[in-house]
């Protein structure tokens, strides 16, 4: 409740004072403690406070750890975050470009830290409204995620979901509803047609074809429903005893 998550805060906030009695305010120990209240902050979107804090820290870690440094990028990401849930995205999108461009230039264009980069500032991109630039992004961390991790791993899946929630807020209904029937297929079968995330899927993919208007798609899909519902509700097979 809030009163525990002040409580967090409260210790939160005299680790970091301890830290810095002891280590000095640019130990890697007081710097870790200091991202760690600020992801507080933001986690109880106190941005008033998290804001100015993960400021003072990306500027203490560059200068002291470095700018490619795992811990500088992870705070140059809670910054970018934070002014993105503020709705600032005049400030939130460079750092978000920043942010890829220093962790591509570290770990390389495929691997997984640079492809989970390139979806955030592609969702960035979209949240502002900018699906001249969040598509072909979306497109290509789609491509790259195909080939580093599989058609069917989760995030792959994830950006798949992701691209074709552009599709359809760009007016592209085919496209957006093709992906989102591809995302379906690959979670089923992956999954099987009771888990959870392929439930969601196909809720996402009949929501689609309804705000289409796409009645013979939505009935189809209904039938495909009632396939499974009545395949889950049928017994294993007569109790023959011991």
């Amino acid at each position: 409740d809030a009163g525990e998550f002040e409580r967090a805060l409260s210790m939160f906030e005299q680790v970091l004072e301890g830290t810095t009695a002891r280590f000095g305010r640019n130990h890697q120990y007081t710097l870790l403690s200091m991202e760690h209240l600020a992801d507080a902050y933001a986690d109880a979107e106190d941005f008033d406070r998290a804001l100015p804090l993960y400021k003072q820290l990306l500027q203490q870690m560059e200068t002291t750890l470095g700018k490619d440094h795992d811990q500088t990028l992870d705070c140059l990401k809670g910054l970018a975050s934070v002014y993105k849930d503020r709705g600032e995205f005049e400030e939130a999108i460079p750092l978000y470009e920043q942010l890829l461009d220093r962790t591509q230039a570290r770990f390389g264009p495929e691997h997984a830290q640079t492809l989970s980069r390139m979806n955030s500032l592609a969702l960035a991109y979209k949240t502002a409204g900018d699906l001249d630039k969040a598509l072909p992004l979306y497109e290509r961390t789609l491509q790259l995620k195909r080939q580093v991790h599989g058609p069917d791993h989760d995030s792959t899946l994830t950006t798949l979901g992701n691209l074709a929630f552009a599709h359809h807020a760009a007016g592209d209904i085919d496209k957006a509803l093709l992906m989102f029937e591809q995302r379906y297929d690959l979670t089923r079968a992956r999954l099987g047609p009771d888990h959870a995330d392929t439930r969601r899927a196909m809720s996402r993919w009949l929501r689609a074809c309804i705000e289409a208007e796409r009645t013979e798609d939505v009935i189809a899909l209904i039938d495909r429903i009632l396939v499974d519902v009545r395949r889950t509700l049928e017994p294993d097979g007569p109790d023959l005893g011991d």
